[in-house]
């Protein structure tokens, strides 16, 4: 009965993971701390080399989103955290014409508090 259950749990785990895959948007979560989870996939469409673990490493040796632009969100997170206000902004690619739009707001439990889920589509 234990295996049928674990069986059921790591299909839907695969099935999730599926339809992440071939979302038209990627996920970033940032904690208050301002440490961030986000994926490969992600890294490399803004176009850094390395896997940024802070949300200031989203903008670096001239890769990632335009430091401006990294700013304004950044502002609009810490708001956000504090009043559960929707996101939505728009974030250019450092040294391309690319436009992201950023939408979110405060994440789902289990996250902690202050912690936001932003989703990023390349328009």
């Amino acid at each position: 009965r234990r295996m049928k259950r674990a069986s059921e749990v790591l299909a839907s785990a695969q099935s999730l993971s599926s339809l992440l895959a071939a979302a038209p948007a990627r996920p970033l979560l940032v904690m208050d701390t301002g440490a961030i989870d986000a994926d490969d996939r992600l890294m490399r469409e803004i176009g850094l080399e390395e896997r940024a673990t802070r949300l200031d490493e989203l903008a670096k040796d001239g890769r990632g989103i335009e430091p401006e632009d990294l700013a304004n969100l950044r502002e609009a997170i810490r708001a956000g955290a504090l009043t559960g206000e929707r996101i939505e902004r728009s974030v250019r690619i450092a040294g391309s014409t690319r436009v992201l739009e950023v939408r979110g707001g405060p994440a789902p439990p289990p996250s902690g508090p202050g912690t936001v889920l932003l989703w990023l589509f390349d328009t």
